[in-house]
């Protein structure tokens, strides 16, 4: 009986020292993938507070609209994919003014109905990009446009008034 008795409480404490130490190593594991969370979100929050834009003129011919803007910031502008569009303006609909609201598609060659495009590729900090933006209808003559672009990083910019 003292020899069964002291093989299970062999068992028991490999048991438990197993246990233990398959606990520590997940224990460990979860503290490298918070680790790199939070180094990937604290560079991500630096590139947000260095990112900064300005519209500085907006002009339309026809169905094209085209957006001056300037990287005020210190961070490179070219992940566009991932910048959100959105022009609410009224549509010349034959004749009739109609509203439009839309958010535009990002597109790598010239753009079609509802997507624009950056004419100078990368916005360099302290440079001055153009984009186009090809709208689904001419702009409606003496009517308001809104341009609202937001940046991959969050920041954005907007512009209103009669183009």
């Amino acid at each position: 009986m003292g020899v069964s008795q002291a093989v299970a409480f062999g068992l028991i404490a490999m048991v438990a020292l197993s246990t233990i130490a398959s606990m520590a190593l997940i224990y460990q594991k979860s503290e490298d993938v918070y680790d790199a969370a939070l180094e990937s979100f604290q560079s991500t929050q630096i590139l947000t507070d260095e990112t900064l834009v300005k519209v500085l003129n907006v002009s339309v011919s026809g169905e094209d609209l085209f957006v001056g803007i300037t990287n005020n910031g210190s961070t490179n502008l070219y992940d566009y994919r991932h910048f959100s569009v959105i022009v609410d303006y009224t549509e010349d609909v034959n004749g009739l003014g109609v509203r439009s609201v839309q958010e535009y598609n990002y597109s790598t060659t010239s753009p079609s109905a509802l997507e624009w495009t950056s004419l100078g590729g990368i916005l360099l900090p302290s440079g001055v990009g153009r984009f186009e933006i090809l709208l689904p209808a001419p702009a409606f003559p003496g009517t308001t446009l809104l341009f609202v672009i937001t940046t991959n990083y969050g920041p954005g910019a907007e512009w209103s008034g009669v183009p």
